[in-house]
C-alpha cells in the first residue's frame, strides 16, 4: 500500500515534470543553433551572402547560425537534406533560380514543386547577368551584335555557364526577342567560359558580375547588362531595355527557403532578423560590391516572384524547346 504522503509526494513530482516539460515546449523560438544548409560551394555569391547575413541575423535572434555546405546533384543534395528536416525552423537552405526555377521547370529529375513543397522565408537579393564580348569580336556594341547576327544566320556562338543555366536562358530570351538565330556554347561553369571569351575561342558570352575587373581592364567588352536599370558595376553598359529589347529583364534571385508547413511565427521572425541584416550598412555594401541587389522582402512576396518567374521562364522555355536530362 502507498502511503499518502508518498501518493502526494509522487503526485508532486508528476506535476512539476510536467509543467517542465511545458516550459520547455514553451520556450520561443530560437532556443539552439540554427542551420542553413548552403547547397553550392563555397565561395560563391550565395555563399558569401549567406555567411555575412547570418554573422549579424544571429545577433539579432540570440542564437547562432550555421553555414553548412552541402553540395551535389546541382544543389539538389543540400536542399532536399533541408526538406526532410524537422519543420521548426532550425534548418534552412539558401536557394536561387537555379533552384526555384530552372531547375523544376528543365530537370524531370527534380523531386520537389516549388513554393508548395518548401516555405519561402525571404528573397535576399537578386544579382543580374552581363552580356560581355571579346575585345576581338567583330562587334563592340549591342546593336553590332544583332546587325553581325543577322547578317550571318546561324554562325554566332554565345557562351554560357551551362545547359540550363540562367545565362542559357537569358540568351533564349534575347533571341526571341531580337529575331535572329545564334548558337548557345555551355560551358561547364564561369571557371572556363569567361578565358574563353577573354581569348576569343567564343567572341561573347553570358557571365556574372565577376568579370568587372576584366571589363575595367579592357579584357572583355560589357555590351549590356540584364537589370531593369543600370548596374552599378558596370554604369557605362546600357540595359537591354534601354535598347528598345523589351520584354528583357532578367535577374536571379538569390533567398532563403525552409521545410513546409513552418510555424508563421516562426516564419515572421526569421525573416525580420533577416530582412535587418541586410540594412546593416556593412552587410549591403559588400553585397552589392560583389553584385548584389538587395532586397530583403517578405515571404509572400518571395512566393510570388518565384510563381511569376515560373511563368516567364516556361513560355521561354517551352518556345525555344530546351531540355535538359
Amino acid at each position: 500500500m502507498i502511503h499518502a504522503s508518498n501518493l502526494i509526494r509522487m503526485v508532486g513530482l508528476t506535476l512539476a515534470g510536467m509543467a517542465l516539460a511545458a516550459g520547455t515546449h514553451a520556450q520561443p523560438f530560437p532556443n539552439k543553433p540554427i542551420i542553413i544548409i548552403q547547397p553550392y560551394s563555397a565561395g560563391g555569391l550565395l555563399d558569401m551572402g549567406s555567411r555575412i547575413m547570418s554573422v549579424h541575423a544571429e545577433k539579432l535572434l540570440g542564437q547562432r547560425i550555421v553555414v553548412e555546405n552541402r553540395t551535389g546533384g546541382g544543389g539538389k543534395v543540400g536542399t532536399e537534406a533541408m526538406l526532410r528536416a524537422p519543420r521548426d525552423g532550425y534548418t534552412l537552405a539558401a536557394v536561387s533560380s537555379s533552384l526555384a526555377v530552372y531547375s523544376p521547370l528543365l530537370d524531370a529529375t527534380f523531386k520537389f514543386e516549388p513554393v508548395k513543397d518548401y516555405t519561402p522565408i525571404t528573397l535576399a537579393f537578386d544579382t543580374y547577368y552581363v552580356l560581355a564580348a571579346s575585345p576581338t569580336a567583330p562587334f563592340n556594341s549591342l546593336a553590332g551584335l544583332i546587325a553581325y547576327a543577322k547578317s550571318n544566320p546561324g554562325k554566332l556562338s554565345v557562351g554560357n555557364a551551362g545547359d540550363g543555366t540562367g545565362g542559357h536562358l537569358a540568351f533564349e530570351l534575347f533571341k526571341q526577342a531580337a529575331g535572329f538565330d545564334a548558337t548557345a556554347i555551355p560551358f561547364k561553369g564561369e571557371g572556363p567560359l569567361i578565358p574563353s571569351i577573354v581569348g576569343g575561342q567564343v567572341p561573347v558570352g553570358y557571365t556574372t558580375g565577376t568579370v568587372r575587373p576584366l571589363v575595367e581592364a579592357g579584357k572583355l567588352v560589357a555590351l549590356a547588362t540584364t537589370g531593369p536599370t543600370r548596374w552599378k558595376l558596370f554604369p557605362n553598359a546600357p540595359t537591354f531595355k534601354e535598347a528598345n529589347i523589351s520584354p528583357l529583364a532578367v535577374s536571379a534571385l538569390l533567398g532563403f527557403i525552409g521545410p513546409p508547413g513552418m510555424p508563421n511565427d516562426v516564419v515572421a521572425r526569421i525573416n525580420a532578423a533577416m530582412v535587418a541584416s541586410l540594412q546593416v550598412p556593412e552587410v549591403r555594401k559588400t553585397l552589392e560590391e560583389a553584385g548584389a541587389v538587395v532586397r530583403g522582402v517578405g515571404p509572400e512576396e518571395f512566393a510570388a516572384q518565384i510563381r511569376s518567374d515560373l511563368d516567364g521562364w516556361g513560355a521561354v522555355i517551352r518556345k525555344a524547346n530546351i531540355k535538359i536530362n
